[in-house]
């Protein structure tokens, strides 16, 4: 027998574990019984462990080749390479919804051991029923809906391989880290709840979830640049972002989640907004499971959704709904203990800037979502599906993009509870200048386009808003200590991680802000046939085009274009555009060709080739698009100052 069956009979058992240990939790939170809550307690530890097996057992199938699971014949080959096996896992339906429930429990896991010693404490335990009962959610759906382990009666002797589009190192991270985000919101909101059975309301479970939150905020960001940095690699469009339904499903959440973090700063700081945040971590994680289901039950159309599954859409609505009205109907009954401590003494303040940050960040979340659903809806109504396209999105989001960005710069640099117009001058004034002088700059240079002027102008007041406070504060701490500037700033840094941390991810948003600005607002485009030694010129660039060559990767061939890029006279580099025609698939497929600069990126598609030789080709010019991607690791930088342990 193969040892495959341990893996479909680990996951089996660990259905009966996790609903078993769910009741039970259930009746030692009602009868406040630690002997069932530590039963609850030891069925979320081998549930977790039992999920770990089936998830391992299947990758094994991947790489000895079991084509007798039809999950593997679907999205593996004999003749796949090693690296992309693994990737596999996540490439289907079956696997994507296992590979959730893994890394679900991966989190359940860390909770239990980061938190360990205090399992006298019922809000641990209430904690661990909320993340047991979503891991018997998705016990049910590997179970009943979405089995990964289902059989084949006449195995074939090779299966039908991986879809090219996945066959990128993109493609072997940015799976897993959107999920690792998504499904980290388990744990604040798994917190948030405890919180709430318990009657605990404190800030005492914003500041046990906030690591959590913060990380799983972080990966979730990390994800979304990576899927946007495939679909530039691999898509051939010239672009990293088209409100595709998938990826506004990750988007949508993040939105929610960053409203969060904003938020319970007010709630540690001044005891208000306790409802809100309870409300926010509670839509943030309906959302996470709301994106999952616009992606696996195949009911919106998206280059990356799956085909439609009624079963598996009804399963994740109940589901949905049933927590929905579990979450908000705590909220209500705990409403009285949830009231403010204090209220909004005036406008100009951190607090208020924080609720306005909140509001705009709703306000894109439900643009993008209705968006997103609409042609849904329609499809429902009236029989016929209509598309949505990234003109309405642009229309919609951008003022409101805007009014954040701007919202980054003050929110920072704002007093708490009240700040005096002397303040107000003092914080702003040379920030605004600077942006002043940046935009005349611009006009004056022939940069004209009123949304990029506006857009630029808005970043630089944010860049300089952020940099005066770390001047202003470094200067003060220099004062009292006599340090030089660099010793002062990094001590200033490692004394308020979560502060400064804060700054630089504001800055990363920023820097990635003026990436998407540029690369969206001055994108040139040009399109040529070219035989060898023809040129051609775009802005102030000349391609020459030195031939076509065909050659054969294990399970592909392949048509290359071979292109001289010169700016003026100067040469800057060769590029390799590719058609590849996967054997299995019999699709083709965009190998894009690619020279990166800090001020722009040359991008070069070859989009056919004629009997004599000849090249088509797509030729674009993406001014400033890398900062895109350094705005994402200037975020991902300060991040990581918020987690590293020290005080916050």
């Amino acid at each position: 027998m193969s040892l495959t069956y341990l893996g479909e009979w680990a996951m089996r058992f660990d259905f009966a574990v996790a609903a078993l240990g769910t009741l039970i939790g259930a009746v030692g939170l009602w009868k406040k019984n630690l002997a069932c809550l530590e039963f609850q307690r030891r069925s979320l530890m081998l549930s977790s462990t039992l999920v770990f097996a089936a998830t391992g057992i299947l990758v094994y199938a991947f790489f000895v080749n079991d084509f007798s699971i039809r999950y593997v014949a679907s999205y593996s080959s004999i003749n796949l390479p090693a690296g992309y096996r693994l990737a596999a896992l996540w490439a289907g339906q079956e696997g994507s919804q296992l590979f959730w429930l893994f890394v679900l429990a991966v989190y359940s896991s860390a909770y239990m051991a980061v938190h360990r010693i205090e399992r006298g404490d019922i809000h641990f335990h209430a904690t661990g029923f909320v993340l047991l009962a979503v891991q018997l959610f998705f016990l049910i759906i590997v179970n009943v809906a979405s089995d990964p382990y289902t059989r084949l009666d006449s195995p074939p002797p090779d299966g039908n391989g991986l879809n090219p589009l996945l066959q990128h190192p993109a493609m072997a991270i940015h799976p897993p880290m959107l999920y690792t985000g998504f499904v980290g919101m388990t744990v604040p909101f798994a917190c948030a709840m405890g919180a709430l059975i318990t009657g605990r309301l404190d800030a005492a479970w914003i500041k046990k979830c906030r690591v959590w939150t913060i990380f799983s905020w972080t990966i979730l960001a990390i994800g979304i640049m990576l899927g946007g940095r495939w679909a530039y690699d691999e898509l051939g469009w010239g672009g990293y972002w088209a409100w595709d339904p998938v990826e506004n499903a990750s988007f949508i959440p993040w939105l929610t989640a960053t409203a969060f973090l904003h938020s319970v700063m007010i709630q540690e700081r001044r005891g208000m907004l306790k409802i809100w945040n309870m409300s926010l971590i509670s839509l943030t994680f309906l959302l996470t499971i709301f994106g999952t289901y616009m992606t696996r039950s195949g009911v919106v159309a998206s280059v990356h959704s799956f085909a439609r599954q009624p079963l598996l859409g009804g399963i994740f609505l109940a589901f949905i709904g049933l927590t929905a009205v579990f979450a908000f109907g705590l909220i209500v009954w705990r409403y009285p203990a949830l009231k403010a401590e204090h209220r909004i003494e005036s406008f100009l303040s951190r607090e208020a800037v924080f609720l306005f940050n909140n509001v705009v960040l709703l306000g894109l979340a439900f643009a993008v979502l209705f968006g997103t659903m609409f042609p849904t809806f329609f499809e429902m109504v009236k029989g016929t599906r209509i598309s949505v396209g990234p003109q309405f999105f642009n229309q919609v989001t951008i003022p409101l993009f805007l009014a954040l960005l701007i919202l980054t710069g003050i929110g920072p640099t704002i007093a708490w509870r009240k700040s005096s117009p002397g303040q107000l001058l003092k914080n702003f004034l040379a920030p605004l200048l600077g942006a002043a002088l940046a935009v005349g700059l611009l006009w004056a240079g022939g940069v004209n386009q009123p949304k990029a002027l506006a857009g630029i102008g808005s970043v630089v007041f944010v860049l300089g808003c952020l940099l005066l406070e770390f001047i202003r504060d470094t200067r003060a701490r220099q004062r009292s200590t006599k340090e030089s500037f660099l010793p002062a700033l990094v001590r200033l840094m490692g004394k308020n991680r979560r502060r400064y941390g804060g700054y630089i991810i504001h800055a990363g948003v920023a820097v990635t802000a003026l990436g998407i600005i540029a690369s969206s607002s001055y994108q040139v485009h040009r399109e040529a046939e070219l035989g060898p030694g023809q040129e051609m010129r775009i802005e102030r660039f000349r391609l020459i085009m030195r031939g076509l060559t065909e050659g054969r990767l294990p399970n592909a061939t392949w048509v290359r274009a071979t292109v001289d890029v010169f700016d003026a006279e100067k040469n800057i580099g060769r590029i390799f555009a590719e058609k590849r025609l996967y054997e299995k698939t019999e699709q083709p497929h965009t190998e894009t060709g690619l020279i990166s600069r800090v001020f722009y990126d040359f991008y070069v598609v070859l989009a056919g080739w004629t009997a004599e030789g000849a090249a088509i080709l797509h030729v674009y010019v993406n001014p400033l698009v890398s900062w895109v991607w350094l705005g994402g690791a200037v975020l991902a930088a300060g991040a990581v100052l918020c987690l590293w342990p020290g005080k916050s």
